[in-house]
């Protein structure tokens, strides 16, 4: 009787070559691991989004300004209201996009050694795209509070 050892890579998979009576062992690879940067995905996917929204809002609060300069301050007021919804909601996005952070963050310190640069990569793309977000959020913060006061300044002129 003959030792038979052999490498399976997959379940179902076909072995042949054996006879009656070998004594057979079959020996599973090891998969690679593989990283599983969903979570840092996700908090770059809600900094994108919000990132989108806030450009369409800066659009607008530039709308704004220059209807308010041009006379038109009830149209004015309009826009920025609502160009002030937008940015407050993106606001509101920065919180949710650390949470994602804050998971890619613990993945990145639980990670196997053999896939930790992967996930510390992941972890650093989703810190940079919140950072970012904050960065965009207070900058935009800023931004309506002088396109408020200008309006308002040109309202009581009238």
């Amino acid at each position: 009787m003959a030792d038979v050892k052999r490498e399976v890579r997959v379940l179902g998979q076909k072995i042949t070559g054996l006879k009656a009576g070998d004594n057979v062992t079959l020996v599973f690879k090891k998969p690679k691991p593989r990283v599983d940067a969903t979570i840092a995905k996700k908090a770059v996917q809600v900094a994108e989004d919000a990132m989108t929204a806030a450009r369409d809002a800066l659009r607008d609060l530039n709308r704004a300004k220059t209807l308010a300069g041009g006379g038109k301050v009830a149209e004015a007021k309009k826009i920025f209201d609502s160009a002030r919804k937008v940015i407050d909601r993106v606001s509101a996005d920065v919180p949710k996009a650390k949470e994602w952070f804050e998971g890619a963050k613990s993945d990145a310190e639980s990670a196997l050694a053999e896939v930790k640069d992967g996930y510390n990569a992941a972890r650093d793309g989703a810190e940079v795209a919140v950072t970012g977000l904050k960065n965009v959020g207070d900058g935009l913060q800023k931004a309506v509070g002088a396109v408020g006061a200008f309006i308002e300044e040109l309202a009581g002129r009238e």
